[in-house]
């Protein structure tokens, strides 16, 4: 790949690309006063791994994979975040510039998230009882080398000139063998990622490229004109924003989104098994309209490619045509005009809900400003068919903990993260009145409905608990350095 000529890719930490490890480890850490922070920081800084050495190594690994011999290249990979309450600390200049969302934190926005009854803060695990300063994110291509990363950070957190505290860590592990890929529930993750202008190559089809100012501060955002929902009436296109200000040393830097989700898998399957048969339809093709996608990964839209209505009989296209799954086909659909009425693909159905397409509302270019870089991992062990449902969802049994450690990166934590949780997700009536809420992430599922078009409607159920989070800004190497007041 191509170094940008405008985006610094070796300012911008690597995560945002994703380090896409098998193995990472996400440490929580607490400075204990400003000069030793600072001094910290300026020792960590020369660890920080970039976009230009992500992007690096994955182009070795290309030529090793294209020359088909060899030892595959191995990396580790370490990045350092900072929340509202270590910049703080560190008395960070122009930080009242910073949004709203993220000078507060994600714990005294629960309400806002819909993070309540199980997700209550009050049940968040204990890495998150006090303040959190600081996350370190490590990637590695095995256990012993998560290790050897998370040793040589130690070292530095230990170090007397600049003692820092871990208050906790969570470990994401990728699934093995034919779950490889796979979220708990058994759905293929990941597939739909935007490609951003100056560090794509090549996009795939049907993904959309979004302007890298929508994820990097400072850089270049999307033209044009910017629909909002502010009314009952729907969406109305408006002038675009003027751009927000922003601390001058925050540019190539983006906001971090962290959550912790359990995931009731056992809860889930009840469900499916308990609610499938009606109508005719089969556990798999119910999964897939809850989801909007087999668990294969095959989109439950490109059904639309076998005929414009759907045998309540019919099964994951993948099982007959593999080539549904490839990078040409698995990502290339729409939703209008096609399934305006959500015939096919519900209209409150996940994929379809966190990111609508040309779906109007909102419009295509609504929905493309809302997108967010994805860089999750799974966390526990496989669920076990004997195990059933959580018995209490907020004290899962001994090693039955599981469920996904949610990553994301943009330029606006309140437009993009929270509208797509609070406006589309946790929302009965988006995009359409009665639609239903999203029946995997939504948080706030009180009395929460799914329908499936032409007249059913289920009772939802809370299959995917928030257990811990926090918001976090991945700042420059500059700007580490500046934050640090080390001298260039």
């Amino acid at each position: 790949m191509e170094a940008s000529t405008t985006l610094a890719l070796d300012e911008i930490q690597g995560n945002l690309v994703g380090f896409f490890k098998p193995f990472q480890r996400f440490v929580f850490l607490r400075f204990r006063d400003r000069v030793s922070a600072q001094a910290f920081l300026r020792v960590i800084n020369r660890e920080i791994d970039t976009c230009k050495d992500v992007l690096e190594f994955r182009e070795e690994f290309r030529r090793y994979r294209d020359r088909g011999q060899g030892t595959a290249p191995t990396s580790r990979w370490f990045n350092l975040v900072l929340s509202a309450r270590g910049l703080d600390l560190l008395e960070a200049p122009e930080r009242e510039l910073m949004e709203q969302a993220f000078r507060e934190g994600m714990r005294p926005r629960a309400a806002v998230l819909g993070d309540i009854d199980e997700s209550d803060p009050a049940h968040w695990i204990s890495a998150f009882d006090a303040d959190v300063h600081a996350m370190a994110i490590l990637g590695a291509d095995s256990a012993e080398d998560l290790e050897r990363v998370h040793a040589a950070l130690r070292r530095h957190l230990e170090a007397d000139a600049h003692p820092v505290d871990t208050i906790g860590q969570v470990d994401g592990v990728a699934r093995e063998g034919d779950n490889h890929g796979h979220e708990h529930f058994g759905f293929l993750d990941g597939i739909s990622q935007p490609a951003v202008a100056g560090l794509t190559e090549n996009p795939l089809p049907g993904q959309r490229v979004v302007a890298a100012g929508e994820f990097i501060l400072g850089a270049a955002p999307q033209e044009g004109e910017h629909p909002s929902p502010v009314t009952s009436a729907g969406y109305g296109a408006t002038p675009p924003a003027p751009a927000p200000q922003i601390p001058s040393w925050s540019a190539n830097g983006s906001f971090v989104v962290f959550r912790r989700l359990r995931q009731d898998v056992g809860g889930f399957n009840q469900f499916i098994a308990e609610q499938s048969g009606a109508d005719g339809l089969r556990p798999d093709l119910l999964e897939a309209k809850l989801v909007g996608r087999y668990k294969s990964g095959a989109p439950l839209e490109r059904t639309f490619d076998q005929g414009p209505e759907l045998d309540p009989q019919s099964q994951d296209p993948a099982s007959s045509d593999p080539s549904i799954r490839e990078p040409e086909r698995i990502n290339n659909f729409v939703y209008e005009p096609d399934d305006a009425d959500g015939h096919l693909v519900p209209r409150a159905a996940h994929i379809r809900k966190t990111y609508p397409r040309n779906q109007n509302p909102p419009g295509e270019a609504d929905a493309e400003r809302r997108r967010i870089l994805r860089r999750g991992i799974t966390y526990g062990p496989d669920f076990q068919p004997a195990e059933g449902p959580y018995p209490n969802p907020s004290a899962p049994p001994p090693n039955a903990d599981r469920g996904l450690v949610f990553v994301c990166y943009q330029a606006s934590i309140e437009n993009q993260f929270e509208f797509i949780q609070r406006q589309w997700v946790n929302s009965d009536d988006f995009p359409q009145a009665g639609d239903g809420r999203d029946p995997i992430i939504s948080q706030d599922q009180a009395n929460a409905n799914f329908s499936i078009p032409p007249d059913r409607h289920l009772a939802l159920a809370r299959w995917v608990i928030t257990t811990g989070g926090e918001y976090f800004f991945s700042p420059s190497v500059s700007a580490l350095r500046a934050l640090s007041d080390a001298p260039s």
